[in-house]
């Protein structure tokens, strides 16, 4: 009877490792699966920040070329209209000591003019006449000269308006292209935006996924350790044999208490941790594995093993609590 019940223990045990694989061979590629989604979506969003970062370089590039060009074409007409201006100052400056000079020898005419009339003797007569033809001649000239610099004036002026209208028209191109270009900048980061928002809902809907796919994997533990044949005897066992720190010592009476060998234990024990806290972990992940609707019964004990731990320098706990559920 007693080898009876012992094959059929071991018969059970045996299906309960086997089911226990294929969950975590079926974990294990569920996983990987994830892994290489996640993966995919870091390319995406690195290739948006790359496409992100071309664009805006060749959209900079392209409007530094336009500012360049019409920024030169504004200082070149700059300089002409200085040196316009120049040349128009020069010219009236001309034009009055040419009237200083002109009003100087309509002065000096009407001098004559009045010797003339004044002169007695034909000597002196043509003396003055003379004078008169010379001077009447000089101021003729003079105001030629002058009508040929006010015409040069005009011209200049002339050129001074189309170069300023031409600077204003620059101007106001630079003002609308610097208008398009943030217009276009805006365009295309409203689609970069676009871009990461959707990588970012791909990311949500990954991490949902992750949640239910934890959430079916707690459930599935549950319920296949439903079918254990751990009580709450088992359980009062292992709280008898927690320490005052917290602790529980890696003994033979927890192991059999757990229906684990010694051998497969400390094999599979970090060889970073001791035994002590090893055990620890061990007796930890029984309690929260097999009596986890029962969670207020035994809360404080495990915090208190938990603290134990921490005390002990134990960090990363949810990767050994994953360790310790391989043995069960």
């Amino acid at each position: 009877m007693k080898m009876k019940e012992e094959e059929e223990e071991m018969k059970r045990k045996k299906q309960e490792h086997e089911m226990r694989m294929k969950e975590e061979m079926r974990m294990k590629e569920q996983q990987e699966m994830m892994k290489k989604e996640q993966e995919m979506m870091m390319k995406e969003q690195e290739m948006i920040m790359k496409e992100q970062e071309m664009i805006m370089m060749v959209r900079k590039q392209e409007m530094e070329m336009i500012q360049e060009r019409l920024q030169a074409a504004k200082s070149s007409l700059n300089e002409r209209l200085q040196k316009l201006q120049a040349v128009d100052q020069t010219l009236n400056q001309q034009i009055q000591v040419l009237y200083d000079q002109k009003n100087q020898m309509q002065k000096e005419i009407k001098m004559i003019e009045t010797k003339l009339k004044e002169a007695e003797s034909q000597e002196k007569k043509q003396r003055f006449e003379q004078q008169l033809l010379e001077s009447t001649t000089k101021i003729q000239d003079m105001v030629m000269y002058i009508e040929e610099i006010e015409q040069k004036r005009k011209n200049i002026n002339l050129e001074k308006q189309a170069s300023q209208l031409e600077y204003e028209t620059i101007t106001r191109q630079i003002e609308e292209i610097m208008m398009e270009h943030e217009e276009v900048m805006r365009k295309d980061e409203v689609q970069i935006a676009e871009k990461q928002e959707e990588v970012r809902m791909k990311q949500e809907e990954f991490k949902k996924k992750q949640e239910h796919e934890m959430k079916m994997k707690h459930e599935e533990e549950i319920k296949r350790n439903k079918q254990k044949t751990f009580s709450f005897n088992h359980l009062n066992q292992v709280i008898r044999l927690q320490k005052a720190d917290g602790s529980w010592e890696m003994t033979s009476s927890l192991l059999s208490i757990l229906d684990l060998q010694m051998d497969n234990v400390l094999n599979s024990a970090p060889n970073e941790i001791s035994q002590q806290s090893w055990s620890t972990i061990i007796a930890i992940v029984f309690i929260e594995t097999y009596f986890i609707e029962n969670e207020d019964e035994w809360c404080l004990l495990i915090d208190k093993a938990k603290l134990w731990l921490e005390n002990h320098f134990i960090s990363d706990l949810q990767n050994y609590f994953e360790l310790a559920k391989a043995l069960f």
